[in-house]
Parts: structure tokens; C-alpha cells; sequence
């Protein structure tokens, strides 16, 4: 599965984590150089676009992370790519009792 990850911080750095993980291919895109040089040397991301488009471009799935105030200018729905909703798989299970 080809994953996009919008902004790699916290949030965005350990969803990238666990997808590459799993085997998948975790393309990303940050703003900050920095946290894009930082998700290549921790895993979190097998390679970094040079824009939010080439990083949604083809991927299965696009998870965006980043301050909320800042989402609408980030949004994969900026790159005209028709975005579905669909269901978000965990690993939790319902607590007895």
C-alpha cells in the first residue's frame, strides 16, 4: 500500500513509523526540511515528496497531520484528487465490563 503522510511531526512521524512497519510505502511531505530529513533517518518515511501534490499523487491512502489552524492550506483536497472516506482500522478491542 502506497500511505502519503502530510507533516511530520509527532503525529504524522508515528503513523509513518507504523505504516513502513507494516511493509508499506510511506511517502511524505513537510514544509519544514528539517522534519522531512528527520522522517528519512528514523523510518518514518521511505521517501519525501517536494510538494503536498507529488506526495498524495497515486497513494491509497493520505494522512494529514498538522497544527488545525493550518489544515485547510495542507489538505490533500488541495491537489484536486477526489478524497473518500473510509473506514480507520485499529487495533483496539472494547473493554470488559
Amino acid at each position: 500500500m502506497r500511505v502519503a503522510v502530510v507533516g511530520l511531526g509527532l503525529i504524522g512521524g508515528s503513523v509513518g513509523l507504523a505504516a513502513a512497519g507494516r511493509g508499506d510505502e510511506v511517502v511524505a511531505f513537510d514544509p519544514d526540511p528539517d522534519a522531512a530529513a528527520a522522517g528519512l533517518e528514523t523510518g518514518a518515511a521511505t521517501s519525501v515528496a517536494d510538494s503536498l501534490e507529488g506526495a498524495v499523487a497515486g497513494s491509497d491512502v493520505a494522512v494529514v497531520c498538522g497544527p488545525v489552524a493550518r489544515l485547510p492550506s495542507s489538505s490533500p483536497a488541495r491537489s484536486r484528487r477526489p478524497v473518500r472516506p473510509a473506514p480507520c482500522p485499529t487495533s483496539a478491542r472494547p473493554r470488559p465490563g
